[in-house]
């Protein structure tokens, strides 16, 4: 940690303790992202420094500047609590790996700013795809997650308590992962029955792991169990059905599989998020994941699109000028010849989002 003189350019830095006033009152907590309205109380009370956490920088550079191109520079807040709640999510899943103590309410302090920032503008979870390669792969999974979640909550019209507790069980999902050896993780090639057996073990390591950890809701415990269940049976590792699988955990299903499939994997390339919807739904149709929750998020997703360039299978180059409320994963591009409506056109896809 470092001390710092006080000023507003300390907004979103990380406390590293607590802040008391002169009776001794807690202030403000350690691990708090410091907010404008922080930063204002304390000059009003003549405090004029202050412990911040030092800059990790652990989070692989390619990510980094990756990120720093994908929203506005009027969004250059929210791309800068994105970075650093990267790396926090990073430093806190090597914490658990390396079996220390840790706070969790210090790293969630943090991470509940710019959770409300994407609820507050949802539009900032249409451009997460566009992040490629598979540097920091499990971090940037786990804390895109977390915003579907949250995200998906509000659709759902969750309460906000709810919803909050929804993005922890979207960041602590995969926590399980820590425990898997590496060369399985990051194996470029298909998994042997016996690696994908062992890869499976992640989601009852999560659970053992957030069972040892003090203060954590039933909910983050049951979603990094449950979450690759699937209401046909189908899934692992119990083969729940239906309701015997909890309604948070169907909630972070749908978020997990939507967000690894416009992902680089080591073992897979990343699909367009049309043609992952398109996956969510007829998965939705075979009773795997719950409907009710897919459908309103894939027409979140899809109604944020209009107006973007796309890339098609066959190569055309086009914008989305249509989006179909009946059928939002089949829009209408026009392209510099005409116009290609997708509705008509069904051997086609959306391979790309510019």
């Amino acid at each position: 940690m470092i001390r710092k003189k006080l000023s507003y350019s300390l907004k979103n830095e990380v406390l590293a303790e607590n802040v008391y006033a002169n009776n001794d009152t807690l202030l403000l907590e350690k691990g708090k992202r410091l907010t404008t309205s922080d930063i204002i109380r304390l000059i009003n009370i003549d405090i004029d420094s202050i412990y911040v956490e030092e800059e990790q920088k652990n989070i692989a550079i390619e990510v980094v500047s990756q990120v720093r191109t994908l929203w506005s520079q009027e969004d250059k807040d929210f791309t800068e609590m994105y970075v650093q709640n990267l790396d926090q999510t990073k430093n806190l899943f090597t914490q658990i790996a390396e079996n220390k103590d840790i706070s969790l309410q210090s790293y969630l302090n943090g991470y509940s700013n710019m959770l409300e920032s994407v609820l507050e503008h949802t539009s900032m979870l249409h451009t997460l795809h566009k992040i490629k390669g598979h540097d920091d792969y499990t971090y940037r999974h786990s804390l895109n997650v977390s915003l579907l979640c949250g995200v998906i909550g509000k659709l759902l019209n969750l309460s906000l308590e709810e919803i909050w507790i929804l993005g922890q069980c979207g960041l602590l999902h995969d926590v399980g992962k820590i425990k898997i050896p590496v060369n399985i993780l990051q194996k470029k090639a298909r998994l042997t029955n016996e690696e994908f057996k062992q890869m499976k073990q992640h989601s009852l390591l999560g659970y053992k792991i957030l069972c040892n950890i003090e203060g954590i809701e039933r909910h983050l415990r049951e979603a990094a169990h449950y979450h690759h269940e699937r209401l046909d049976g189908s899934g692992y590792p119990e083969g729940r059905r239906g309701d015997e699988i909890p309604f948070y955990a169907q909630i972070v299903a749908v978020a997990d599989t939507y967000d690894a499939l416009c992902s680089d994997r080591y073992y897979n390339r990343r699909i367009s998020p049309y043609q992952a919807v398109q996956e969510l739904l007829e998965s939705s149709f075979k009773n795997q994941l719950n409907a009710n929750i897919v459908v309103p998020f894939v027409q979140f997703m899809l109604s944020g699109y209009a107006g973007y360039s796309v890339v098609l299978t066959d190569k055309t180059c086009g914008k989305i000028v249509f989006i179909p409320p009946d059928e939002p994963d089949r829009p209408l591009i026009q392209t510099d010849t005409g116009y290609v409506d997708l509705r008509q056109r069904r051997n086609l896809e959306i391979a790309e989002i510019m």
